[in-house]
């Protein structure tokens, strides 16, 4: 793939710490706080006839993964979720209640954290409040987050009864040693049960999360990992870079450094990744997702109509979305809003019948255009100066000269390719599309944030 190859030189100037762009401004300058007033007139301005998104975020595990960087919360007792299930039912009512009609729903999706901790029942009961609060079209999407170390077969045909039809599985790796240094050994041979499994009840897409760069990878143990993958043929694969963060994550303090491959290894295996998906059917619809050339993501990427959200990559396109639980975020008129992220916070503040905010950030004019501008790059790779004036009634070129000419490195590099009618990225520039994304980001430069490495 001669379009996507670069040297280490390349590599390593443009590896820098760059935003994920999954928001645009990103979370570290969510530093208001909405008011609750101000939550309710929000979530009552809401247009009861356009779909939104609904997440839900169940933080609970059984077993600490040590590549994680998530928020989640290490019990094996049951209890634990029979608490918070409760209090997640309430804080859907309350919210719920700030809207005049049921609010109609064309995407769900329950992350975490592993939603399979619920138990059947507290499953049922949670979605059954969802049912009663919320309108929603069980033709859109409709996921939910598996670990498939403690899922088990009673919880899949319960998923397909109640509705769900996207599943996405956390692999990370099928190698053993691999497995063991991250402290997630999961056998390939169950995976493979719970797939088929998961065809066989009804399932519309599966998808794998994939990470390159993990200790004891090397071409081997990863191509090990493609190779069965490939067997397995999910619809979709999210190949993410794991960021070894110790300084930050605590239990990123387990992970050897010698263990770790160095940059140049790790960018190789990246590139052998997207050529053998690419070889094997799979279309690379972002820097790091995938998807079968007939799934109707790929469909949706090549009619240029793919949108992004929290909850990753969607055909979906609604405006807004609310979060409940735990750290979870809303986007509602204009407003991101995250939750609270300690457990005991989030219920007093149930208890005390408030919205459980953390943090928020309400996006001006100025906000808006440059996260429609971020939004059309990481979903279709370019940027269209007649629909930026179109949407906002200015002219693209005489209000971002400095970002056009701060494009001109990557043009140099054969990332960017700039004409009178658009900004598109090319096939070897999609490799550092968060690079590219930044020249936008006005916030970057003040930043004292340490993100992750572009690549």
């Amino acid at each position: 793939m001669t379009d996507t190859k670069v040297s280490l030189d390349l590599l390593n100037k443009y590896n820098i710490s760059v935003p994920r762009y999954t928001s645009y401004p990103t979370a570290p300058e969510w530093t208001e706080k909405l008011s609750q007033q101000s939550f309710s007139e929000n979530i009552d301005a809401l247009d009861s006839e356009t779909p939104i998104a609904l997440y839900v975020h169940i933080p609970f595990c059984e077993k600490l993964c040590w590549y994680c960087g998530c928020n989640t919360i290490i019990k094996k007792q049951k209890n634990h979720s029979e608490k918070y299930v409760k209090y997640l039912i309430k804080e859907i009512e309350l919210v719920s209640q700030l809207s005049k009609t049921k609010l109609k729903v064309g995407q769900l999706h329950w992350g975490g954290g592993s939603p399979n901790f619920l138990t059947n029942d507290q499953t049922i009961a949670l979605l059954d409040k969802i049912d009663e609060c919320f309108d929603i079209d069980y033709d859109g999407e409709i996921a939910i987050e598996i670990d498939p170390r403690t899922t088990n077969n009673d919880q899949i045909e319960l998923y397909s009864k109640l509705g769900f039809n996207r599943v996405s599985m956390g692999i990370q790796s099928f190698n053993h040693d691999v497995q063991v240094a991250i402290n997630r050994i999961q056998p390939y041979e169950r995976i493979a049960e719970l797939v088929d499994l998961c065809r066989n009840n009804g399932f519309k897409s599966i998808n794998f999360d994939l990470i390159y760069g993990l200790p004891k990878q090397t071409a081997e143990t990863f191509y090990e990992t493609l190779e069965k993958t490939k067997t397995l043929s999910p619809d979709r694969i999210a190949l993410y870079s794991f960021a070894c963060l110790p300084q930050v994550i605590d239990h990123h303090k387990l992970i050897k450094d010698e263990d770790l491959p160095d940059t140049q290894d790790k960018f190789q295996l990246f590139l052998e990744a997207r050529e053998f998906l690419a070889e094997n059917g799979y279309l690379d619809i972002a820097m790091d997702h995938f998807a079968k050339e007939d799934d109707e993501l790929a469909k949706a990427y090549k009619e240029k109509k793919m949108h992004r959200n929290f909850m990753g990559y969607t055909v979906q396109d609604p405006r807004d979305s609310i979060g409940f639980g735990l750290s979870s975020i809303s986007y509602v008129n204009h407003n991101y809003i995250q939750n609270i992220k300690s457990l005991d916070e989030y219920y007093d503040s149930i208890d005390n019948f408030d919205f459980p905010i953390r943090s928020s950030k309400q996006l001006k004019k100025n906000d808006l255009e440059r996260q429609w501008i971020i939004n059309r790059l990481m979903c279709t790779l370019e940027v269209n100066f007649d629909d930026f004036e179109k949407d906002f009634k200015r002219s693209f070129k005489e209000n971002y000269p400095e970002e056009l000419k701060n494009l001109e490195q990557y043009i140099a590099e054969g990332f960017v390719i700039v004409s009178d009618k658009q900004i598109k990225v090319t096939k070897r520039g999609q490799l550092f599309s968060r690079n590219i994304c930044s020249t936008f980001d006005s916030y970057i430069k003040k930043s004292k944030r340490n993100f992750s490495k572009a690549v």
